[in-house]
Order: structure tokens, then C-alpha cells, then sequence
């Protein structure tokens, strides 16, 4: 049953189930979804029998090797394959062919958090590894990332199906320049139906604290790419929680983010290490 945590977690995110939805659905608890997809632990066959008339599949196909992750009459392309070819593409500033690419073997395969998390990130990754290494010019990585932000801001529409009357706010640490994974992260959190404002770098507290006060935000997302911000990060949270008594729930993630007892002591803080771990905090 190697495939079957795999195979749920594509037809539940198919059908626009959260996870909470879909353990009502069955009768069960999110968390037995979450350990479901995670492959921790089996349904039993009557949750089985339950999800096969819920999604319409045999329950060979569940547990056996037919992941239910393709569409017929769409090019598939093998992972590592589809990533070089867009690195090339942008390498050539090729933008026409990237979103040729992109709508006919990308947009027919991917979700959208499998999109920005495992092959977006993996695409500018490998660009900014070119640029470090010194075999790509500044201006090469300028335009790739650009190319990128017109992606996702094509992919940032809230869906009107998913509408959670929740709303969101995503900023960077003080002047922190890299603030495409963030982006990712607003589009994701858009694509589930939360109004999300994304805010960018060099937020004054004071315009924070107006858009908070307008906005009136569930969540609060941080991002961090430089350890020299650390210190920031903590006294930024350690101030909204004193000013706003831990209502808003809080998370932190990126590449500059190291371990400090001064963040994980506020109960309504969570370190997110991907946009899967975003996508549960926002779904429970």
C-alpha cells in the first residue's frame, strides 16, 4: 500500500477537499487524514470502501501502483526532465516557449503547492546555484526570476469554490531582497480561498500595524532568507504578540531561519519548512 497515502492526498486536493472536510466526509479525525497521506498509518477497509464510493475509484487502484495523478490528452514529462527544460528556457529567454511548456506539461500535473514547493523552488534553485557558481550573469537571473513572478502571479487567483473568509498577510524580514518564495506561498494561500495581501520587504511596524488594524488578518506569514535577520524576526513576533495578546497565528520559514527558544515559546507560532506544512496550518 505504498501508493495509497499518495493516492488520497491527489484525489482529496482533485475534488478540493481539505483534509478536515474530507474527515467529516468519512466520519473520522483530520488527523488520521494527515497520518493516511503521510503513509504513518492504513484506513481500515471500511474507510476504504468509504473513500473508493467517495472518489469514484476501484479500491485496487487506491493501494496499488495507478497513482491518480495524470490527465489523458496532456504531454507528461519526467521531473528532472521538465526542470532542466525550463532552466534552459529561461537561460535563452525564451519567456513564449516557457509558458508554452508551462500550460501544456506543467499546469495538467502539478497542484498548485506541488507547483510552487517541489518545481518552481527546484527551477530558480538551480538558477541561483548557476549565478553563485558564476556561470550565469545577474542579468540572466534577473529576467528568470522575473519570468517566475509572471507565473505566479498568473497562478494567484482565489477560487471562488474555496472561499474561506479568512484573510492573510505575507511580508520578509526588514530589506531582505529574495521575496520569491513568499510570493509562492500568497499564491498557494489565494489558490485555497484565503484573501491573502502580500506586502513585500521594508515594512515600517506602523504600516504593518495599519494593515493589521484594517485587515484584521487570521495569519501572519514571515519570511526569512538571512541568518543576519534573525534578530529582527524575534523582536518583530515578540512585539505583535505583546501587542496583540496572540490572536493572529503566526508562521515563520525560509532559508535564513536557525532555531531560537525566543520564537518557539509563543504558542501561536509555527515554523513551516514547506508549502505543505502551510497548507495544513491553514486547513485545520
Amino acid at each position: 500500500m505504498n501508493n495509497l497515502g499518495k493516492n488520497i492526498k491527489h484525489l482529496r486536493k482533485r475534488e478540493k477537499y481539505s483534509q478536515n472536510e474530507l474527515a467529516q466526509s468519512l466520519g473520522i479525525s483530520q488527523t488520521s487524514i494527515a497520518h493516511y497521506e503521510a503513509g504513518t498509518r492504513q484506513p481500515t477497509i471500511e474507510t476504504l470502501m468509504e473513500l473508493s464510493q467517495l472518489f469514484n475509484q476501484p479500491i485496487d487502484s487506491l493501494v496499488g501502483n495507478s497513482i491518480q495523478g495524470k490527465k489523458s490528452g496532456t504531454q507528461e514529462i519526467a521531473h528532472k526532465e521538465l526542470v532542466n527544460l525550463l532552466v534552459e528556457l529561461l537561460l535563452n529567454k525564451d519567456g513564449s516557449e516557457f509558458m508554452t511548456v508551462f500550460n501544456r506539461s506543467v499546469y495538467p500535473f502539478y497542484d498548485m503547492n506541488d507547483m510552487a514547493d517541489k518545481l518552481l523552488k527546484e527551477v530558480m534553485y538551480t538558477i541561483g546555484n548557476l549565478w553563485e557558481q558564476g556561470n550565469i550573469t545577474e542579468a540572466d537571473e534577473h529576467y528568470a526570476t522575473n519570468i517566475i513572478r509572471k507565473v505566479i502571479s498568473y497562478l494567484s487567483v482565489i477560487d471562488d469554490d474555496k472561499v474561506k473568509n479568512r484573510k492573510a498577510i505575507s511580508f520578509t524580514v526588514g530589506s531582505e531582497k529574495h521575496t520569491l518564495g513568499l510570493e509562492m506561498v500568497n499564491a498557494c494561500l489565494k489558490s485555497e480561498g484565503i484573501e491573502s495581501i502580500y506586502l513585500g520587504n521594508d515594512l515600517p511596524v506602523r504600516s504593518l500595524e495599519k494593515v493589521i488594524k484594517d485587515l484584521n488578518p487570521n495569519y501572519l506569514f514571515i519570511s526569512i532568507t538571512m541568518k543576519d535577520s534573525m534578530n529582527s524576526l524575534v523582536h518583530l513576533v515578540n512585539y505583535i504578540n505583546e501587542k496583540y495578546k496572540s490572536d493572529i497565528v503566526i508562521g515563520v520559514g525560509g532559508q535564513g531561519l536557525v532555531e531560537d527558544t525566543n520564537l518557539t515559546k509563543h504558542n501561536n507560532l509555527y515554523v513551516l519548512k514547506n508549502i505543505d506544512e502551510l497548507m495544513e496550518l491553514v486547513n485545520r
